[in-house]
């Protein structure tokens, strides 16, 4: 493989600049996967926080279970039906690039929650704006898991696959 007049010292520098450069793609990728860790972290937050405050929610607002059992479900609706497609964009466009528009919706979505019941969305009624936010959030963070798995198979040799994505 290697050409007979290449002495040992002039072998060095190649190793060297090989063994950096693995080092390199390494820290990138630990990088990669602590981000897709974080995203799902995050995303498992936005997925659940409805429930735990839904006590109060339903108190404040004067929402029956029924009703609140519709703002959970419209998530679970667009996040459930935008999956397939999600990951038909991180295919095409990349998953960096859907990933952060993933990030910046499932944020711009779970900051407006909090408009659910206010005088600004007072026009849709607060059944209608949960609703839309809840559903707003689910198209937004569905493309994570398959641009995630894109990610994996882009970034991680396929000896470790299994242990990023567990």
């Amino acid at each position: 493989m290697f050409h007979e007049n290449i002495t040992e010292p002039e072998l060095a520098p190649l190793l060297v600049s090989r063994t950096a450069r693995a080092r390199a793609v390494g820290r990138r990728r630990t990088i990669v996967v602590t981000l897709m860790v974080a995203m799902s972290v995050m995303s498992y937050f936005d997925r659940t926080i409805m429930s735990i405050a839904a006590p109060d929610i339903m108190r404040e607002f004067s929402l029956s279970e029924t009703q609140f059992g519709t703002i959970l479900s419209a998530f679970l609706l667009t996040y459930s039906l935008m999956m397939i497609p999600g990951g038909n964009l991180a295919d095409r466009f990349g998953p960096r690039v859907v990933l952060a528009f993933m990030a910046f919706g499932a944020a711009l979505f779970t900051g407006l929650t909090a408009l659910g019941g206010s005088a600004v969305l007072a026009w849709m009624g607060v059944l209608a704006s949960f609703v839309a936010m809840r559903f707003g959030l689910g198209l937004a963070t569905a493309p994570l898991y398959p641009s995630c798995a894109r990610m994996n198979a882009n970034w991680t040799p396929f000896s470790e696959r299994a242990r990023v994505w567990g």
